[in-house]
């Protein structure tokens, strides 16, 4: 079991959110807008990514964060990387109301880019990525299974 974190180490994140149609929503977060819809075959608008979408958007957003942060603390250079991501995503539990303990039982990670890194710094650089993200933390926890491929090449 992980050691409690002491208050110092607690952010509080706020959102709030305005439910403009029963399948759009507007999201305030600090200064930004957001906006969640659903696609127009599920009655939504398609204005915006849905839900479970905008999870992989912020995972996308999360690992970049990470990688850049610990490929600089190491001394690291990496340049033109990419992730696309692509997930397994049980829909039952919001098609069918049914109890699924793992909506996204399965998430792949293609890594491409370059970089001057050593194949046990990138080795490295892969577990901690995920290790380090809030959001695949998450994800792990609740029993998403992660596969990365990483086609890196020399700078």
């Amino acid at each position: 079991m992980a050691p409690r974190p002491s208050r110092r180490h607690i952010t509080k994140l706020t959102a709030k959110a305005t439910f403009e149609t029963p399948k759009r929503t507007k999201v305030r977060i600090r200064q930004h807008t957001a906006m969640v819809d659903d696609a127009t075959e599920r009655g939504g608008t398609d204005t915006a990514a849905n839900p479970p979408e905008t999870l992989l958007a912020a995972l996308a957003g999360c690992l970049n964060i990470q990688v850049n942060r610990l490929a600089k603390e190491r001394g690291i250079r990496l340049k033109n990387i990419r992730i696309e991501i692509d997930a397994d995503f049980d829909r039952r539990g919001v098609t069918w109301g049914e109890d699924v303990p793992v909506p996204y039982p399965l998430i792949r990670l293609s890594v491409t880019g370059k970089s001057d890194a050593s194949a046990n710094k990138l080795t490295a650089l892969r577990r901690d990525m995920l290790n380090h993200c809030p959001v695949s933390r998450v994800l792990v926890e609740g029993g998403t299974r992660f596969r990365q491929n990483w086609k890196i090449t020399a700078l």
